[in-house]
């Protein structure tokens, strides 16, 4: 199953960002290689998009771990804005 964090930001994202959702998408993934993280301009705000693969479970049993684990490495961030946490089979 593919996982997508969609994560909106009050301004550009930097490197360290960049690199702390790598980290906890390593986390999940049982394909480190799928990982993908793309960054851009959705209208007065800016998106990361982070999307990987991980082993098929219940949805209910893992998105309140990705979404606590992907808040808890932007908490230090003042440009954190909202996050979303999708499916896709």
């Amino acid at each position: 199953m593919i996982v997508i964090v969609k994560i909106d930001l009050s301004s550009k994202p930097d490197k360290k960002m960049i690199a702390d959702m790598r980290r906890v998408a390593n986390e999940f993934s049982n394909d480190k290689k799928s990982i993908e993280i793309r960054k851009f301009k959705h209208e007065e705000i800016y998106r990361l998009e982070t999307r990987f693969y991980m082993k098929t479970v219940a949805q209910y049993k893992v998105v309140d771990q990705i979404f606590y684990k992907f808040e808890l490495a932007l908490e230090n961030y003042d440009v954190f804005l909202d996050i979303s946490v999708s499916f896709q089979k």
